[in-house]
């Protein structure tokens, strides 16, 4: 009888012990699925703070006539100068506290101006707590804006490629990698930023050069695998011609007429700016077409 108990539980711990295994593995696979799920859920509101910012500069532009200059990375958070841009005029070349200058291209660098904006300071964090990137053509920034195809944010890709060298602005939300990045508090991350990768262009604050790449999730042991979600608006985007309908057949000239606006930025120019303005949709549409109808025959004396 002894051996056949002995047996009876030796199955018994062989079973308990399968279930554990069993038990364990299903809980590792419900962490990684519950890891992946919270990091698709972060890329997901980026991508909604993304679209919000992007918006709030349209709409700041259509306003003022202009892009807001950046605010202070390193400000203390609810400082006076936190969400607050550095300066109403953003001028070339005078340095400020806590905002950086392209030696090439003039663009200004810092945090987005909440406040300036007058949208929520929410909007100035991605959804893993660091500040948000915002750099801007420093001509774009002052009162009025040019009429040249002049922006000068360069976004760069991962094999270096220049994917547009005429940006006018760019914001950057860098995601799960926060090397070089300002924290909430303007404090910098203790892991200093990786030059040797091209996502260290986002994190040098030297240059006009911004990396841009399709590749979101990162693995913390290949740098090359940038989490930053970046988006960008180019000076070939700001003009446009527009255009109002065609109006009533004029006699006798046997002509019609509509009227034609160079539309920078959301904003209509009066009179209409140069056909080198407007080079997006090609060259300026006509004025002036014949009717396509003949005009009536003069009475009879």
């Amino acid at each position: 009888m002894t051996p056949r108990k002995t047996y009876k539980a030796g199955y018994s711990l062989i079973s308990v012990a399968l279930m554990l295994v069993v038990i364990g593995m299903g809980t590792v696979s419900g962490i990684v699925l519950y890891k992946n799920q919270s990091e698709e859920n972060k890329f997901q509101k980026n991508r909604e703070i993304q679209l919000l910012v992007k918006k709030s500069l349209e709409d700041f532009l259509a306003k003022n006539g202009r892009y807001p200059c950046p605010a202070p990375l390193d400000a203390p958070i609810d400082s006076a100068v936190w969400g607050n841009e550095v300066s109403p005029t953003c001028p070339i070349g005078v340095s400020f506290p806590g905002t950086f200058e392209s030696s090439t291209g003039t663009v200004r660098i810092g945090a987005l101006p909440t406040r300036t904006m007058n949208i929520d300071d929410a909007a100035a964090i991605d959804a893993w707590g660091s500040r948000i990137i915002y750099a801007v053509s420093a001509n774009y920034a002052h009162p009025g804006i040019p009429v040249g195809n002049d922006g000068t944010v360069t976004i760069i890709d991962s094999s270096g490629n220049i994917i547009t060298d005429r940006g006018i602005y760019t914001i950057v939300l860098p995601g799960s990698d926060k090397r070089g990045m300002y924290s909430i508090d303007g404090s910098p991350n203790a892991q200093a930023c990786d030059l040797t990768v091209p996502a260290g262009e986002n994190c040098d604050f030297n240059n006009q050069t911004f990396y841009s790449s399709i590749v979101q999730y990162n693995d913390s042991d290949t740098p090359q695998q940038y989490t930053a979600t970046l988006d960008y608006i180019t000076s070939y985007d700001a003009y446009v011609w527009n255009t109002s309908g065609w109006g009533p057949c004029t006699c006798p000239s046997q002509t019609q007429t509509r009227t034609v606006t160079c539309v920078i930025g959301g904003l209509a120019q009066s009179p209409a700016q140069s056909l080198a303005s407007c080079t997006q949709s090609g060259p300026m549409p006509a004025t002036t077409q014949a009717c396509s109808t003949s005009c009536p025959s003069p009475p009879i004396p």
